[in-house]
């Protein structure tokens, strides 16, 4: 081989190489970026092909199981239930044995909500969302939504408005992609706001009022309960028992929701 004919084939070997590596996959977005398991992932980028079975989703060494898929558009679900949860894992797209670039994506997992007067719980293992920062809820109809506050990697919170609570269901948001990461239908108990004690009487302001609310008050261990004598949505009137007021500065009560 001469000179000439040497030169001519590392260039087309060069430009073969160079059309190889434009042509392979490059994810641009992944969202939401965080999630549980048997949940919806999207990837957006170039490079994928439309057939499905030519595409593979790999997180960390564990298939994402691909639902449908575009030459732009990717959408799989984790299914592996022996993946260790909270896990930051590492995505990315191998098209017609070619792997794309990577990006991370946390699964997580809900446990348990709970509410605590007007602190609306969600707890679960959280410690791998990417961004802690940018979550909120939203309402189903999207014209509602609120900071949620990542209090530790066991609980998530946010504050109960009265507009939020007349929405019923809401979505947990990944702000960040603006995507739904879980929905929700909770059954909200009364909020006060505001309590003050008079000579006979306790008078709530807040929301969630309705028949179904009582209250009981505590002396010395035993519960009483205190007589409803007026009540709207956003505000509720009780007597207590007669000797509550004898009780010190302490005056414990507890608003209960029949659900």
């Amino acid at each position: 081989m001469n000179n000439t004919t040497s030169v001519l084939f590392i260039l087309s070997f060069l430009s073969v190489a160079l059309l190889y590596v434009a042509g392979a996959p490059v994810i641009t977005k992944v969202y939401p970026s965080w999630g549980v398991l048997n949940s919806n992932i999207f990837i957006d980028g170039t490079g994928f092909t439309a057939t499905q079975a030519l595409n593979s989703v790999e997180i960390s060494g564990y298939l994402c199981v691909i639902q449908s898929s575009t030459t732009t558009l990717i959408k799989c679900i984790i299914q592996n239930a022996n993946i260790p949860i909270p896990n930051p894992l590492v995505l990315t797209v191998v098209s017609s044995g070619v792997r794309s670039n990577s990006m991370t994506y946390g699964l997580i997992s809900t446990g348990n909500f709970i509410q605590n007067n007007d602190r609306y719980y969600i707890q679960g293992q959280f410690s791998s969302i990417p961004d802690k920062t940018q979550i909120t809820a939203r309402s189903f109809d999207g014209l509602t939504t609120i900071p949620v506050v990542y209090e530790n990697a066991q609980n998530l919170y946010f504050i109960l408005t009265m507009e939020m609570v007349s929405k019923g269901p809401f979505q947990l948001i990944d702000a960040t992609t603006d995507s739904v990461v879980i929905s929700h239908t909770p059954i909200y108990g009364a909020v006060a706001q505001d309590v003050k004690f008079y000579e006979a009487s306790i008078v709530f302001t807040g929301f969630i009022y309705t028949a179904d609310t009582t209250v009981v008050t505590t002396i010395q261990s035993i519960d009483h309960p205190c007589t409803i004598t007026a009540r709207t949505d956003t505000s509720m009137t009780c007597t207590p028992w007669s000797n509550y007021f004898n009780g010190g500065t302490s005056l414990p009560y507890t608003l209960k929701q029949a659900n």
